[in-house]
């Protein structure tokens, strides 16, 4: 994977040597020679001057959606950085084996493209190194100032990252890699599973604690004194004296319960893809 993004980096390092921005860098427009000795990065069938590579014609965006930069997907000026974002999602497909933003519509994915963080790689993957996935996240930078500087430093980049890789005790990961906050910038959906549960949990805890206490009376006791809850729907069940603050926590353990499976919901879809 890595040879490939070097080599596909120097050759989009000479087409902007010469002023040009390829704008639809995809896998299948990388061909690969007897291995990956010799990659070509062809189709420049969109490839348009610097100064003039934003619309092919009035409102239709040139490319593939899945491979856009955010500024090319919104139809505005790009330059040189605009395709570092496209060798970034085709890394990211080389790493996951699926592009970074998918949806079942063009227009949804160009949204996923300009307003939505990349599910994390080593969450699809973990093999996968935290600094490759750190390089990949940089060059998926909403921002093109984010991004690396231009195509040659990402080619001097990745090299020094297969010397690392053939040899890592001689050849150290270059000083760029490893500064990016990768655990703080990856959701891992679990978690927010877990979290959702554990203040639910909470929730109907607080509730069945003040019902104790406002009606203390009529709750039977055990032989040591506790309090006993004879099924889980009396936990639920508003008290007078407290109607207001037992109807705001039903509602909040009832819009958690949705946002609970709303993710499920989108963690069974990502695993039917």
């Amino acid at each position: 994977m890595l040879r490939i993004g070097v080599q596909v980096a120097r050759g989009l390092a000479a087409a902007h040597a010469q002023g040009l921005v390829h704008r639809d860098v995809k896998p299948a427009n990388i061909l690969l020679e007897k291995g990956v000795d010799r990659v070509m990065l062809t189709d420049f069938g969109l490839a348009r001057a610097i100064d003039d590579a934003s619309l092919t014609r009035s409102g239709v965006i040139a490319g593939t959606p899945q491979y856009m930069s955010p500024e090319q997907a919104r139809g505005e000026g790009i330059d040189a950085r605009s395709d570092l974002f496209s060798l970034g999602s085709v890394l990211y497909a080389l790493c996951t084996g699926r592009p970074p933003f998918r949806a079942e519509t063009s227009y949804g994915i160009l949204r996923r493209v300009t307003d939505d963080e990349p599910r994390s790689i080593r969450d699809v993957t973990s093999e996968i190194p935290a600094w490759l996935e750190s390089v990949v996240q940089k060059l998926l930078s909403k921002s093109p100032d984010d991004r690396y500087a231009n195509s040659e430093t990402v080619a001097e980049l990745l090299e020094d990252c297969v010397a690392h890789v053939q040899q890592p005790t001689v050849n150290p990961l270059p000083k760029e890699i490893g500064v990016l906050p990768v655990a703080e910038r990856s959701q891992h959906r679990a978690w927010w599973l877990i979290t959702g549960g554990v203040m639910a949990v909470s929730v109907m805890a607080c509730v069945a604690m003040l019902s104790g206490e406002s009606d203390s009376s009529d709750v039977p006791k055990t032989a040591a004194g506790n309090e006993v809850v004879e099924e889980a729907s009396r936990v639920a069940t508003p008290v007078e004296e407290t109607n207001e603050w037992t109807s705001d926590a039903d509602q909040s353990l009832n819009n958690l319960n949705d946002e609970i499976d709303q993710l499920m919901f989108e963690i069974n879809q990502d695993e039917d893809l």
